[in-house]
């Protein structure tokens, strides 16, 4: 009898060893597997990133008030028109420049794709953005900022008088 209950306390520690090894298993493979998640997402930011690439050929008044340049998009990434949407402006005198909202009520930004077909920003086309301000523009030099959707930045200066 001492020797069949020494089997079964044995047996109730073994199962035991083999449970709390299995739960160890299970959350050390969970944390990998996290890990490794987070890994991928971060790598496809980054090549995502790497692979856009924009410049600004050129910028000018068009009247007192409305701003244009024209983008190229010079990098391998095809951008949505979803996407151009998320994109920010910058505009203002070289030393002060604000954020200029997506256009509403005769004020803000719009964009237009030249030579496309389609609602893509594809490699080599360009970008066309007006900016519509809300002050009378006056001689001297202005700054020009657009960052794409994932922080890839193309700046101009440009004169006015």
């Amino acid at each position: 009898m001492v020797m069949s209950s020494s089997i079964i306390a044995e047996a109730i520690l073994m199962i035991s060893v083999v449970v709390a090894a299995s739960a160890l298993t299970y959350t050390f493979y969970s944390s990998v597997t996290s890990i490794e998640a987070s890994y991928k997402s971060i790598n496809n930011s980054i090549n995502n990133k790497l692979r856009t690439a924009i410049t600004i050929v050129f910028v000018t008044n068009t009247s007192s008030t409305v701003v244009k340049a024209w983008i190229k998009n010079v990098g391998s990434t095809k951008i949505p028109a979803q996407l151009i949407e998320l994109s920010d402006v910058f505009f203002g005198n070289e030393d002060y420049y604000v954020r200029v909202p997506r256009y509403s009520n005769g004020y803000g930004w719009t964009y237009q794709l030249c030579n496309s077909d389609d609602d893509v920003w594809d490699p080599c086309e360009t970008l066309v953005i007006t900016v519509y301000l809300n002050e009378t523009l006056v001689d001297g030099d202005y700054y020009l900022a657009f960052v794409t959707y994932n922080g890839v930045k193309a700046e101009a200066m440009f004169s006015i008088g």
